[in-house]
């Protein structure tokens, strides 16, 4: 449901906590309140639920993140399973957990995102058979971990301006 206060647009849940805008398109520059207590988007829907925006993405898709994510446990974690591009849009996903917190298991590209890990484990992982190519982001581990900052099975590239900062040590002592 779209409706209009002013020349601000307004966006109202729908079922499925989506709001759906059918062949519209919105300048939301103007409206930073546009899109309060939505997470992410994939093509015209907006979700609450950044893995719902995830799963609707369409292959070479791209999903928006409209909101800072908290990963608080293993169901809360970015999971990147086809090859779509995740846009961070400026905003950060942390958390201080035993697990990563962004996965890659397919090619797929991750731009204008930092990556907050404060917990003892990898900021990110890119699986065996996967691509992950990095643009105007920021993967950073401020912990002990055993695992480093980055746990590759698969290819990371980084690319303007993509950084992975180590900031706590591996459990053998060296810099991770």
């Amino acid at each position: 449901i779209y409706t209009s206060e002013g020349a601000q647009p307004v966006f109202l849940p729908e079922s499925d906590n989506q709001a759906v805008l059918e062949n519209t398109a919105f300048d939301l520059s103007g409206a930073p309140n546009a899109t309060m207590g939505l997470v992410a988007g994939a093509g015209n829907r907006y979700y609450n639920s950044w893995t719902k925006a995830l799963n609707a993405a369409s292959e070479g898709g791209t999903v928006t993140l409209l909101d800072n994510i908290t990963v608080t446990g293993t169901d809360d974690r970015l999971i990147v399973s086809k090859a779509i591009t995740l846009d961070g849009n400026g905003k950060t996903v942390s958390g201080s957990t035993g697990s990563y917190l962004v996965r890659f298991d397919a090619t797929g590209t991750m731009k204008n995102l930092t990556v907050l890990q404060t917990g003892a484990a990898a900021a990110m992982q890119v699986n065996a058979g996967a691509t992950a190519t990095v643009e105007h982001s920021v993967i950073r581990c401020t912990a002990t971990t055993p695992y480093g900052t980055v746990v590759l099975n698969g290819k990371l590239i980084l690319d303007n301006g993509a950084q992975v900062i180590s900031e706590g040590s591996a459990a053998d002592g060296t810099q991770s």
